[in-house]
């Protein structure tokens, strides 16, 4: 399995680093990778490293086993697998490789904020984190690649760790085979005909964003807990669009990877993954959307077929939530909680369709 190159997707000038964005052709603010990990034994700012995962025991387990080593050696303030309420082993995996590890812990999503119902995907698995999030920098990786490394963490961490010109970092990178041959869709499948077209037609300012629909991305903790949240795989697209509104284009800054390899999701989970997509980005242009509607397909005798598919809503910004008395803290189930204690979240409040 090829290991993430180091050649450039961009030219760099002499002298650049990952603490200084260089510019791109058409003046983005790119950031250079970043191998050497004690960068971060010296970091100025505290680092959450969050993992979302639903039912991926083997995904899970050889990502741990390439990041968690960071946060053994004290160079992480945080390590957090987020579960969205497995129904397999993977929470037990990934606490059997993180347990006695400083700040290390598996949360489960669907225990906070209960009375919300079930977690609706990634983007909700992602925001009900918040409730668990103590640093000033938060990294997400997705948790199926096959060649996650430390790099990836540092270099998406330094821009936002070691300087104060960007707020947000999307991963800058390549997705290859496991042979390290390039892909035919190199953003993916629902990235190129789905994201892109409509970013063309309707968010133009951001086609240089190389991977709009990547998870691989490090956050202003400041900025995250302001942002609202949409559910499912809608989160990558709202997010992006909310904080080049936010903060500006100038303030989002892509750091080179490399090379990445992630498992291709099945043909059947396209569609609802297209659909969560599409609606969350016509939503942000504006566009006067109907409640989400499950996505169907159609049979051969005329009938229809529903897909499953969780609905998607918009859970409001964390900063925004009401802070119970101790007495009303609810308490979230980590194996392993190490020194991760959850904060105190706010009332039950159901989130807003869209």
């Amino acid at each position: 399995m090829q290991q993430p190159t180091t050649g450039r997707l961009f030219p760099c000038p002499i002298g650049a680093s990952a603490f200084s964005p260089y510019r791109g052709p058409m003046g983005q603010r790119h950031f250079d990778r970043v191998d050497d990990r004690e960068h971060l034994r010296r970091r100025p700012r505290s680092v959450a490293l969050c993992i979302p995962v639903f039912e991926d025991p083997v995904g899970i387990a050889r990502t741990l086993d390439a990041i968690a080593p960071l946060a053994a050696d004290g160079l992480l303030d945080q390590l957090l697998v987020i579960d969205g309420g497995s129904g397999d082993d993977t929470a037990a995996t990934a606490a059997a490789i993180v347990g006695g590890i400083q700040g290390a812990a598996v949360v489960h999503a669907p225990l906070v904020l209960p009375a919300l119902g079930p977690v609706l995907g990634k983007g909700d698995s992602m925001w009900r984190a918040n409730d668990v999030i103590d640093a000033e920098v938060v990294v997400y990786l997705d948790a199926d690649l096959a060649n996650v490394s430390e790099s990836m963490v540092v270099s998406l961490a330094s821009p936002l760790v070691f300087g104060d010109e960007v707020d947000f970092v999307k991963g800058l990178f390549h997705r290859v085979t496991d042979r390290g041959d390039p892909r035919e869709f190199d953003g993916g499948r629902v990235t190129e005909l789905v994201a892109r077209p409509l970013i063309t037609l309707l968010c133009p300012e951001l086609t240089h964003i190389y991977q709009p629909l990547g998870g691989q991305i490090a956050i202003r903790r400041s900025l995250m807990v302001d942002l609202p949240f949409v559910t499912g795989f809608g989160i990558e697209i709202a997010m992006l669009i909310d904080v080049a509104r936010d903060r500006g284009l100038d303030r989002i800054g892509q750091a080179l990877l490399g090379d990445l390899v992630n498992s291709e999701k099945a043909e059947a989970e396209l569609a609802p993954m297209a659909q969560q997509v599409a609606y969350a980005l016509l939503d942000r242009v504006g566009v006067d959307l109907p409640p989400w509607r499950a996505p169907v397909r159609p049979c051969f005798d005329g009938t229809t077929r529903r897909l499953a598919s969780d609905i998607v809503v918009e859970r409001p910004p964390w900063s925004t939530m009401e802070h119970p008395t101790d007495t009303d803290r609810h308490q979230v189930r980590t194996d392993d909680a190490a020194s991760v204690r959850p904060a105190g979240s706010g009332p039950d409040r159901p989130a807003r369709h869209r």
